[in-house]
């Protein structure tokens, strides 16, 4: 199986972003002015700092020749965005990746810590693949277009990444409702629990478990990941997860917010070890049924 993919489109769409918008805040204007000034509106000037949608090559001339840029901001920003237009090895996921579920594999794969708060589900990155496959099954109506076997086989493209030469820091936060819920059967659960526990012995990932009784807790109604980036030109993101495909957080205030609740929660669950031993009761009850 090839590498994991790097440097997402979605990384370099950002890249191209934040130096047009620290361009635009150097120059005093606004984006309210940016808008004005491509007669666009308003929303779609945030799209595209945020690295949301690309920039056509005479929008970006024209904010270029706006914002004052020297010939050297000139040159380094054309070539980002260059760079933006090559298409990502994701791309070939297209029929396994619903179009706002690529962007954030993009990112995910180019992050050196991603933590995660799961509420309903073992989260992505450790599910087995009959899981993965009985999750598909499940939602029969949404969405149609993806392709079950295609999307297992990305899965497992996107999980290298934990166990390769350089593996990225995994730190998951899972509410034991996910582990409780039997999806697939028993048989699939079971496996399930034990790729937990033998995935939560490595170095690079720790697992820890909301317990029932740790109460209620923030963010309830949602999972939400956040990725954070080695090259501090990158900065920290939130993806928050639902139906329609999620949606992302982009201010750092907000982010910030997000950053705190993690901690919360992670001093709400259970550690590590005592992680472990939940989910080796759980599957335990399900091996003497």
């Amino acid at each position: 199986m090839a590498m994991p993919p790097r440097r997402g489109t979605r990384t370099r769409l950002r890249r191209v972003g934040k130096m047009v918008r620290d361009l635009r805040s150097a120059a005093g204007k606004t984006s309210e002015e940016a808008a004005a000034r491509l007669k666009c509106s308003q929303p779609k000037i945030s799209r595209m700092e945020n690295g949301e949608v690309g920039m056509k090559l005479a929008e970006l001339e024209a904010l270029l020749g706006y914002y004052q840029a020297t010939d050297q901001q000139r040159h380094q920003i054309l070539r980002a965005w260059e760079e933006s237009r090559q298409k990502s090895l994701w791309s070939r996921y297209a029929d396994a990746l619903t179009e706002k579920f690529r962007s954030f594999v993009e990112l995910e794969a180019d992050a050196r810590l991603i933590q995660a708060v799961d509420i309903l589900l073992v989260p992505g990155l450790l599910q087995t693949e009959r899981y993965t496959r009985a999750l598909h099954a499940a939602a029969k109506h949404f969405p149609t277009s993806i392709s079950a076997n295609r999307a297992v086989e990305a899965r497992k493209v996107r999980q290298q990444r934990l166990t390769n030469d350089n593996p990225v820091q995994l730190h998951t936060i899972v509410d034991e409702s996910a582990l409780r819920r039997v999806v697939g059967g028993r048989e699939v659960m079971r496996e399930q629990l034990y790729k937990l526990l033998d995935l939560g012995k490595r170095s690079n990932i720790v697992i820890q478990i909301l317990p029932f009784g740790a109460g209620a807790y923030a963010t309830m109604h949602g999972a939400f990941t956040i990725l954070s980036f080695t090259d501090p030109e990158d900065p920290t993101t939130v993806y928050r997860e639902h139906l329609g495909g999620g949606s992302w957080v982009e201010d750092q205030a907000e982010v910030h917010q997000y950053t705190r609740t993690f901690e919360d929660l992670r001093d709400a669950a259970l550690g590590a070890p005592e992680s472990a031993d939940l989910i080796r009761r759980i599957a335990a009850d399900l091996d003497a049924e």
